[in-house]
């Protein structure tokens, strides 16, 4: 078993062997499934792995379990038999190491949401700062989306997501900062774009619009904040939030500054846009 195995969690789940994707069962709320999802994410490398409580508490979540011993040897058998059926080498993946459970130390697999954290651990100890900065560069491109999103109501995907989730902002604001220290407004732009598609949240599309106004770009930067406010009014049902509403305030104040291009701004503004005029106001075209 000495063959490389990928494993994708972040975003969505699937696993690579030698290149190619291995076809598993399309449930993936399955136990055995969740079994092997939650033992790549806490059984490799140098983890002391889970007790069989442990593993019985997180699969049936407080369920009356008869005979545990007998739950965890069907749910391994399982996994063994789906994973020979989809391609995968023969083998144990999952072993007794004393009085716990562990990933085979003869897997050589990496698993993206590891890879993540184990990066953003070295960019925290990292002195040098263009080191860092790649590290935190590595660890931002290895964030897809929420933790194994098809299996969002496990509580232990729940708790791993909700943490994992707080590191990526973390990660995301470092690297804003240094940009933004460096005025590299392109690469501060798709940090903030990506970000947003990765881990929805208005604080990035509010950091992307603040970053076009911080470049001059306020045509740009009012479609944005008008495609964001729609699309929250629309998903959400609310009044565009205080942050949002600072935002706005942001660029009109930097609007204010610009003597000779008003005008020719707010003409490109009301072609994009009347109803986005004066659904807030005009504000802009009274400046």
């Amino acid at each position: 078993m000495s063959n490389s195995i990928q494993v994708r969690m972040l975003g969505g789940f699937s696993i690579m062997y030698d290149g190619e994707e291995v076809v598993l069962n399309s449930n993936s709320t399955l136990k055995y499934m969740l079994l092997l999802q939650l033992m790549l994410l806490k059984g490799a490398g140098n983890s002391q792995g889970l007790s069989k409580n442990q593993l019985v508490t997180a699969l049936y979540e407080g369920a009356d379990v008869s005979n545990s011993n007998n739950s965890v040897n069907n749910l391994l058998y399982q996994l063994r038999r789906q994973l020979s059926k989809a391609g995968l080498p023969g083998g144990d993946y999952i072993v007794r190491s004393g009085d716990r459970y562990v990933l085979s130390p003869e897997l050589n697999v990496k698993v993206d949401a590891r890879e993540f954290e184990t990066d953003l651990k070295a960019a925290a100890d990292e002195p040098d700062e263009s080191r860092r900065i790649l590290l935190y560069r590595k660890a931002f491109d290895l964030y897809g989306g929420e933790l194994l999103p098809r299996a969002n109501t496990e509580m232990w995907v729940i708790v791993e997501s909700v943490r994992l989730e707080r590191l990526y902002k973390e990660c995301v604001e470092q690297l804003a900062d240094y940009y933004r220290s460096q005025s590299d407004y392109t690469v501060l732009e798709h940090i903030y774009q990506r970000a947003a598609k990765a881990c929805p949240c208005d604080r990035w599309e509010i950091g992307w619009i603040d970053t076009l106004v911080e470049r001059g770009d306020y045509k740009q930067a009012y479609q944005a904040y008008d495609n964001m406010v729609r699309t929250y009014m629309e998903e959400m049902g609310g009044s565009p939030t205080p942050e949002m509403l600072l935002c706005y305030e942001r660029i009109g104040e930097h609007m204010k500054h610009l003597p000779g291009r008003i005008e020719t701004i707010c003409a490109e503004i009301a072609d994009y846009t009347e109803a986005g005029a004066e659904a807030w106001g005009g504000v802009f075209l009274q400046l």
